[in-house]
This record gives C-alpha cells, sequence and structure tokens, in this order.
C-alpha cells in the first residue's frame, strides 16, 4: 500500500507540473510532439513581427522557448516548416509589401525599417521571393487602385 501511494503522488505531481508547463505554451499539446504548442507558436511569431529592424537571435528565442538554440531550430523548421531564416525573411518581404503598397515611403526608408541592410538587399529579397522588384510592385499596387493615389 505505501508503495502503491508513492506511485500515486509522483504520477500526480509529474501530471500537475506537465500541466502547468503545456498551459505555459512550453510543451506541445498531444499529437503535436516535435513541434511549439500553438502559444507558444504565436508568440514567437510576435516576437519575430516586432523585432524586424533588429531581429532577435535564435539562442534569445530558444530561452523564451525554454530549449536549447539547436532544439529551438529543430522545433521551429517542424513547426513552420522553414528555418529560422527563411522565416524572418519572408515576414520582412511581407512587412515591406504593406508598405509599398502604401506608396508613402520610399524603398530604402522602407528597407531599413523592415531590417534589410539597404534597398538593393530589400530588391534583390523581395524579387527573389515575389518574382517582381518593389518598384514594380509599387507601379503594380497603384495602377490597379486608382483610388489610393
Amino acid at each position: 500500500p505505501e508503495s502503491a501511494d508513492c506511485w500515486l503522488a509522483e504520477y500526480l505531481r509529474g501530471s500537475i507540473v506537465h500541466g502547468l508547463l503545456e498551459a505555459e505554451g512550453r510543451v506541445p499539446r498531444h499529437g503535436d510532439y516535435g513541434k511549439f504548442s500553438p502559444s507558444m507558436r504565436r508568440l514567437i511569431e510576435s516576437i519575430i513581427a516586432e523585432n524586424l529592424t533588429f531581429p532577435v537571435s535564435i539562442s534569445s528565442l530558444a530561452k523564451v522557448a525554454g530549449v536549447s538554440a539547436s532544439h529551438f531550430q529543430l522545433l521551429f523548421a517542424r513547426t513552420f516548416e522553414k528555418n529560422v531564416h527563411q522565416y524572418i525573411l519572408d515576414v520582412r518581404v511581407s512587412s515591406a509589401m504593406l508598405m509599398i503598397r502604401e506608396g508613402e515611403r520610399s524603398v530604402q526608408d522602407i528597407a531599413l525599417e523592415t531590417g534589410f541592410s539597404s534597398a538593393s538587399h530589400l530588391s534583390s529579397c523581395f524579387k527573389r521571393l515575389t518574382g517582381c522588384t518593389p518598384k514594380a510592385f509599387r507601379a503594380r499596387s497603384l495602377s490597379s487602385n486608382p483610388n489610393d493615389a
């Protein structure tokens, strides 16, 4: 009876700890092992989106997730289906697209605001991902929305 009580107490303690970690987004929900939980995914997305000008390091993101940098990269790739660098680049280009569509700022200003080192760097990444340059994208956006011009 005493060993059964110890086993039960240990089981309950483990369940409580697991539940608390899961609630904090540090443990994947059942069936999602090998990926970040939805709440951790949202937190990572938000940290990256809010820090485009000076991106956070993988080690900083790993600390937030409570894992090593190498484990973070593995979980990130499984969760987002791309590596950290590619994800950040996609977010930067998407943000640049929104700013370019507004048509008010220069490509240089947009490049710096989205974390690119120059307008040229933005242009080459933008063209690789979208198939057109920021200038061509802006021209197309303005011509498709004549009321916004």
